[in-house]
């Protein structure tokens, strides 16, 4: 049966697998692709047998243009968003060791960076009873005080777990005020036409990066984008992404309204949660298809028995996220099906004797 899950989640959603608890910790898809974008993912022996030619690539690089409104010789393609972060910080460390980004957001940042070498720093987001917020003074205050020439300041909007966003005019402020150092906006929770595209084709220190595997749903495709002036030409693939890849992201950009409506109904859903959140949930607000719970109760993570039993109860398992301040859950958001499974898990921990 999980075989089963995992082979018909590109086609329709997960509904069927009624006996399996459904992993809602990464961020996967749920809902059903358009037609056009199904027929693409059904790869012939042909495509699997060959590179894309350049010309592929390029109708993609060209169709994306056009719909993000950026000039296509500014973007540089890759397998995923991560890839090209990856790339993207490799490259600038050449000229930097300090790798700045907020102290909870995305944990990959924190690893890549070490890993390539950077010391890091990080600096607070501030919570509240109903949302995070970033508050870009304490960035501004570290900027100037520090004595690196140049630092790597990896931001995100929405941000990964909280689903808040950046206030543009500070973050325009912050970039304008230190040229000298690079800004890498990691967007691929945003929606489509992301208002941080503007910042990457106006400033030459800022990168921003993009992604078919959140707004379209296909992470396992591993197509991401960058855009950014001061990324080098050889970062340009050649030999590429899988040819059905770029067939399916084309399709998807021509029928962007299908995957729209599919990201207010989990915007909505998230509204709807946080509405009938038991009294044991802190539900914070979101602009991102998850959402991030704080747990009141004290629960004893080294008990697994009580999040195995709240798992099989409601079918469904969130991201858990242990922080000095609380224990988090994170849910990936999806169709009605999965929404009612997740309200029946907050239920459920509301009646826990804990």
């Amino acid at each position: 049966m999980e075989a089963l899950c995992k082979s018909i989640r590109f086609q329709s959603p997960v509904e069927e697998c009624k006996d399996e608890v459904v992993h809602l910790n990464r961020n996967e898809y749920f809902f059903a692709h358009h037609p056009a974008v199904q027929e693409a993912l059904a790869p012939s022996e042909n495509l699997a047998s060959r590179y894309a030619t350049p010309f592929e690539h390029q109708v993609l690089q060209k169709n994306l243009a056009e719909v993000i409104s950026v000039e296509k010789e500014h973007i540089f393609l890759g397998h995923g968003a991560e890839d090209l972060l990856i790339k993207v910080l490799a490259f600038l460390r050449i000229n930097s060791n300090s790798a700045i980004f907020a102290d909870f957001s995305w944990s990959n940042y924190s690893k890549v960076s070490e890993g390539l070498g950077y010391s890091i720093q990080t600096f607070p987001i501030e919570e509240t009873f109903s949302t995070f917020s970033t508050p870009l003074d304490a960035l501004n205050h570290l900027l100037q005080n520090t004595k690196e020439k140049h630092c790597v300041v990896c931001l995100a909007s929405p941000n990964n777990p909280t689903g808040h966003t950046l206030d543009f005019q500070e973050l325009e402020n912050i970039v304008s005020a230190f040229p000298q150092h690079t800004f890498l906006l990691d967007a691929v929770y945003d929606r489509l036409q992301s208002r941080l595209l503007s910042m990457a084709t106006t400033y030459a220190n800022c990168i921003f990066f993009g992604s078919f595997s959140k707004f379209f749903g296909m992470p396992g495709l591993r197509v991401g984008y960058a855009i950014g002036k001061s990324i080098p030409p050889g970062f340009h693939l050649n030999l590429g992404l899988q040819p059905w890849s770029i067939e399916a992201a084309l399709a998807s950009l021509t029928h962007q309204d299908w995957y729209q409506k599919n990201r207010m109904s989990m915007l909505q859903s998230a509204q709807a949660l946080r509405a009938s959140a038991p009294s044991c949930l802190q539900v914070f607000q979101t602009e991102a298809p998850f959402l991030l719970c704080k747990v009141k109760k004290s629960i004893d993570l080294q008990d697994k028995n009580i999040l195995e039993s709240l798992e099989n109860y409601s079918k469904v398992r969130p991201k858990y996220i242990q922080r000095p301040n609380g224990f988090y859950l994170r849910w990936g958001l999806g169709p009605e099906f999965l929404m009612a499974r997740i309200s029946a898990y907050h239920q459920q921990l509301e009646e826990c004797p804990l």
